[in-house]
């Protein structure tokens, strides 16, 4: 009997992992080249997969590298219009809903992970939680 409720307690929480959690996020939206824009995002819907690391935002889908406690990482490449590669980094704070994302030329994610200066092409900060049905 002890046997029975430690396999369905373990896989009743590997079930709560590998859910998907439907978000609602806002923010701010920054391009900075070749001409500088600001832009609120407005409310919209997004999605965390733990189990498939995924973070599908209104501000575009990327990959989470590495998921802790307190955060989730984001990191990823995007090819913009005009085909140029973008390096896509950020952060998901798991606590606080706070997220930041940066596209990035490959020169300037170098100068990023090497915790040097590095100017962003784009920029996304946005507050997300999980959306909750109203009725």
């Amino acid at each position: 009997m002890r046997m029975i409720v430690a396999v369905v307690a373990l896989l009743s929480g590997t079930v709560a992992q590998a859910q998907t959690i439907p978000l609602t996020c806002q923010g701010e939206f920054k391009i900075y080249r070749p001409s500088r824009t600001d832009a609120d995002v407005p409310a919209g819907s997004g999605s965390v997969d733990l189990a498939r690391k995924r973070f599908n935002s209104p501000v575009g889908n990327f990959n989470i590298a590495t998921v802790s406690d307190g955060a989730a990482e984001i990191r990823d490449s995007f090819v913009d219009k005009t085909g140029r590669r973008l390096i896509v980094r950020g952060n998901f704070d798991r606590t606080s809903g706070k997220v930041w994302i940066m596209w990035l030329t490959e020169q300037a994610a170098h100068r990023f992970d090497t915790n040097q200066n590095a100017g962003a092409e784009m920029y996304a900060s946005m507050l997300c939680g999980r959306a909750n049905r109203v009725f």
